[in-house]
């Protein structure tokens, strides 16, 4: 089934947890955002960043690929989940940061984001048996969740972690 809401709280969770992060325990610069840095982000115009080829190639492709696992691991297709990772980067570019948004991080997190996030959703099914149980079953959820965490945390949230079934 569809979960709507469950998938809304993953992009939030995979949203908040950064930021928060950044914002309070690192204290970062970029991340002192409020009303008026929202307001710039949304009239001025978008800025091209010069973020470290590790941050906008992988970073931010990861980041993708956990919007769109809150999509993809709450029962939606590939299609529908692909919108996922657009909305949460113009998401985190306009209200998330107080540096001006940039088209290459939102090219990058959400084109990037779709293209690992259906990767590591596929890969993140491969180890997974429902008819396993004790330690075979503990380490196949282990290495489910490692390859994609959005799919490990709902898989544990809605108790199919140790539900033995088809």
């Amino acid at each position: 089934p569809k979960r709507f809401w469950f998938a809304v709280g993953d992009l939030l969770f995979w949203q908040l947890v950064p930021f928060g992060i950044n914002a309070f325990g690192r204290q970062e610069v970029w991340s002192d955002v409020g009303p008026t840095t929202w307001r710039n982000n949304l009239v001025y115009p978008w800025q091209w960043d010069d973020n470290t080829f590790q941050n906008n190639q992988f970073g931010h492709p990861y980041q993708g690929a956990a919007y769109y696992n809150s999509a993809r691991t709450n029962g939606y297709d590939f299609w529908a989940s692909s919108i996922w990772p657009f909305a949460g980067s113009a998401m985190w570019e306009i209200f998330f940061e107080a540096w001006a948004p940039a088209p290459n991080d939102f090219i990058n997190t959400s084109v990037g984001g779709v293209i690992l996030g259906e990767s590591l959703y596929r890969l993140s099914r491969l180890p997974l048996d429902n008819t396993a149980r004790g330690g075979e079953r503990v380490w196949r959820e282990i290495a489910s969740g490692l390859l994609n965490p959005t799919s490990g945390l709902n898989r544990l949230l809605r108790g199919e972690t140790g539900r033995v079934s088809a």
